[in-house]
């Protein structure tokens, strides 16, 4: 069965122990309201209703832990049945969602499931409603939200990585700016920081949103060029991604060039 069934079938397997907890929680409160108003006569009765509804919601309960155990989700969550399930919520609600290996893009968030902790994690926040159409419409909206990428910043500190990276072992005069760079190369120095936990999908993610941010690539008089991979030489340092389209596009490399007036 899909999670989706297997929730549905559960949940009305639960109704009966639900409505007996309410009808025990209300038939409590009773009680305790005719003991604050001197009622007496009347309290006996409203404990034992309580007391019986409560038993059977206890016991709905119990039946249903053990019948819960036995659905096997543990083992589901995270499988490829799950993905797909998942995949197909998301074309259900219309969102942009491609995946590339145990990353799930839904742009600008990236997504992954953790089986160990049973949740998925967005971006870096942790959400333990893994139910599939839930999950999709919680990736909706995040996909509906207008862009807050802060682009101007990100190139900012590209370029200040760049720069300390180039100047480094340089005889006084050579220039450090014209060169390319690995970017898997700057992605070390980024995440390099403490209480850095920056990983690559996160920094290749940021990479193509400047690059289809339609901004120009200029700071401080420089302006930014990113390049794909010029041969296999190259393939180790290349970082590949899934665009917003469904396409695979690779980045290699970073060159800033001094803007000439």
């Amino acid at each position: 069965m899909t999670f989706e069934q297997v929730v549905a079938q559960s949940i009305e397997a639960l109704e009966p122990a639900l409505k007996a907890a309410k009808r025990g929680a209300s038939a409590a409160v009773a009680s305790g309201k005719m003991l604050g108003d001197g009622e007496i006569k009347n309290i006996p009765k409203k404990l034992i209703e309580a007391e019986e509804e409560l038993a059977r919601a206890l016991e709905g309960v119990r039946a249903f832990r053990e019948e819960w155990a036995g659905q096997g989700m543990d083992d589901y969550f995270g499988s490829e049945e799950y993905m797909a399930e998942l995949l197909s919520s998301l074309e259900d609600l219309g969102v942009d969602a491609h995946r590339l290996d145990d990353v799930l893009y839904v742009y600008p968030a990236l997504v992954r499931l953790d089986n160990i902790s049973q949740s998925v994690r967005i971006d870096k926040k942790q959400e333990a409603r893994v139910r599939p159409r839930t999950l999709a419409r919680i990736l909706r909206d995040i996909q509906n939200r207008p862009s807050k990428f802060p682009a101007g910043r990100f190139l900012t500190s590209l370029f200040r990585v760049y720069k300390a990276l180039g100047s480094c072992n340089l005889k006084k005069g050579e220039p450090w700016a014209g060169w390319s760079m690995y970017l898997k190369d700057i992605h070390e120095m980024l995440a390099s920081a403490p209480g850095s936990d920056y990983t690559e999908q996160e920094f290749v993610r940021d990479i193509y949103l400047l690059d289809a941010s339609g901004e120009e690539l200029e700071v401080r008089g420089h302006t930014a060029f990113l390049e794909a991979s010029s041969g296999t030489r190259d393939e180790k340092k290349t970082l590949s991604i899934i665009t917003r389209d469904g396409q695979r596009r690779l980045y290699c490399t970073i060159r800033f060039d001094q803007i000439v007036r």
